[in-house]
């Protein structure tokens, strides 16, 4: 139906099986294939059910999804997979704490989250690799300062 505003449908049905539905106490646009609710359009954004991926690539090459207990991204694809960022590139828990950070300078931070002893445990330096705390190694190999160890 045509209204004032726009156009209004209560379902577009490709099918039994397969249709959109708009949901107007919701608010949100449903998606249902095969029978089963794939997912939503709502004012927060695209909702997938679990198990359901987001598929980018003409082949799927890359996936993201959630299984019900845990958040996939997956490159199938025949190349790398980049992260980029116009700034450095941070990993961090919900709360905002730092787990790895890839500097725009080319250093890279690694932290540790634990109850004690939290803070940045290894960071990448020009010149080498500055380590906080305890450095446990089953070997080494090589020289300091012209000598061996």
């Amino acid at each position: 139906e045509t209204t004032a505003s726009g156009v209004q449908a209560a379902r577009y049905s490709f099918d039994s099986d397969n249709y959109i539905t708009c949901n107007t106490t919701a608010n949100t646009m449903e998606f249902v294939s095969n029978s089963t609710d794939i997912g939503e359009f709502s004012p927060g954004g695209l909702l997938l059910r679990d198990n359901m991926h987001l598929s980018v690539g003409t082949g799927g090459d890359l996936r993201l999804y959630h299984d019900g207990s845990n958040s996939y991204i997956t490159d199938a694809g025949i190349g790398d997979l980049k992260i980029q960022g116009a700034a450095d590139v941070v990993i961090e828990n919900v709360a905002g704490a730092n787990s790895a950070v890839f500097n725009t300078d080319g250093s890279v931070e690694l932290y540790w989250r634990g109850a004690s002893g939290a803070g940045k445990k290894l960071e990448t330096t020009q010149t080498g690799t500055i380590v906080t705390g305890i450095l446990t190694a089953t070997e080494l190999s090589g020289a300091i300062d012209g000598g061996s160890y």
